[in-house]
């Protein structure tokens, strides 16, 4: 410039950490999170501990993620809802949570189930998690009721589930010694200056998966009656991922380009690559976005988490969490309760442990090295291994095929 004008410089949002929330840690097609969440909760906090400094904490925003399969309005309400049940178990609003139980979006029904499911993380059991209101269930109500000091009457209204919504929060939402943590409005990147959160939550649909079949994957599990391998291999997709920012960092929601949590897709849509069509078709390979950098149909969201290591296996750290749910060779029955070892190719290591209730194996904290699994499943007459081996050909180290030997073959 040559008389009194200037330029300025203004610096890029970048995101300091990310945090990942699978989607075995939701009822299926929910957005109700379930109690296995409370592990990557503690990891939260000591994320936002880690990256706080005397500026304060580092800001948060929250993104909802489904899989390439459906209606893009359908799954932009559905991870919009996912991203506001964790915006909601954050800050304790349970307001948010009733919200989101009274109005019921497709399969994404809280209703009982979720009531029973809080009760039994309680200690309050009512049996079977069956969806039912029950008498087992009605006597659950009425035992928490008593202890909360409210009219122990069976019925979980509005003002029972409030603050068994409060209490189950508290529950799930514990740093590392064991204490409740809460975050508020202010904690996260639009401060919570827009009430519908935007800015501080959102849902991105279909439209940033992690992989893209290919196209003759997608015309195979098109022809098959039974969606269920689709759904396992489609896992991935489904997720929350949080991005954490400097502290300091704030925003005006009026100039965050994302649209609202509950608003539609047309804003989502400003934002796409030229070639997004092009992104979102099932091409003639695999492709996974750390590698082929073009599954993503959203620019603003590549730039921001594209290369983060909670998108991308290659970023990871040395150390790795291992996340499966078991099923036999049928890929009909999940395998709860059930014996498994893991066993490190590199240093030796073995890990013995059971699944859960919902045939989740889960590991963390481990070596960032391969590992074997054997896993020991019962029948009535059979006893049968299932092992799996990471499928680099596939392209992706964390695809884990599984297969039925024979209890007297070597398993190696």
């Amino acid at each position: 410039a040559t008389e009194d004008q200037f330029n300025t410089l203004k610096p890029m949002l970048r995101a300091l950490a990310c945090w990942r929330l699978e989607d075995g840690r939701f009822q299926f097609d929910s957005s109700f999170p379930r109690p296995e969440a409370a592990t990557e909760l503690r990891a939260l906090a000591c994320l936002i501990e880690t990256h706080g400094n005397a500026r304060g904490r580092p800001p948060l925003s929250i993104w909802g993620h489904a899989d390439p399969v459906g209606q893009d309005d359908y799954n932009k309400t559905l991870s919009g809802r996912r991203a506001m049940a964790i915006y909601g178990l954050l800050t304790r609003n349970t307001a948010l949570w009733e919200d989101l139980y009274r109005r019921p979006h497709g399969g994404d029904n809280w209703g009982t189930l979720s009531v029973q499911i809080m009760l039994t993380a309680l200690g309050y059991g009512p049996g079977s998690l069956d969806g039912q209101d029950g008498p087992n269930t009605r006597a659950a109500v009425r035992r928490f009721q008593e202890d909360q000091g409210m009219v122990n009457d069976g019925v979980a209204g509005p003002a029972t589930r409030s603050r068994l919504f409060d209490c189950y929060m508290d529950l799930l939402c514990r740093d590392q010694t064991g204490r409740p943590f809460r975050l508020d409005k202010g904690d996260f990147l639009a401060g919570g200056q827009d009430a519908a959160g935007k800015g501080d939550y959102q849902g991105c649909s279909e439209f940033n998966p992690i992989l893209m079949f290919s196209r003759e994957e997608h015309q195979g599990y098109q022809a098959m009656q039974d969606k269920s391998r689709r759904n396992a291999d489609n896992t991935p997709n489904r997720r929350v991922l949080i991005l954490l920012f400097p502290p300091g960092t704030r925003l005006d929601p009026a100039r965050w380009p994302c649209p609202r949590a509950g608003e539609g897709a047309a804003d989502c849509r400003k934002r796409f690559f030229a070639d997004a069509q092009q992104r979102r078709q099932f091409q003639d390979h695999r492709r996974l976005n750390e590698t082929s950098r073009d599954t993503f149909a959203c620019r603003f969201y590549d730039r921001l988490a594209g290369t983060s290591p909670c998108e991308s296996r290659s970023r990871r750290s040395a150390i790795c969490w291992v996340f499966l749910k078991l099923l036999d060779d049928t890929s009909q029955k999940v395998l709860t309760a059930t014996e498994y070892t893991l066993r490190s190719l590199q240093s030796g290591l073995a890990i013995s442990a059971e699944t859960d209730d919902q045939g989740v194996l889960r590991q963390e904290n481990l070596p960032d090295e391969d590992f074997v699994l054997d896993v020991l499943g019962k029948t009535e007459t059979v006893e049968t291994y299932y092992m799996a081996e990471m499928d680099r050909n596939e392209g992706d180290p964390w695809c884990l095929r599984l297969r039925g030997v024979e209890k007297d073959e070597p398993t190696t």
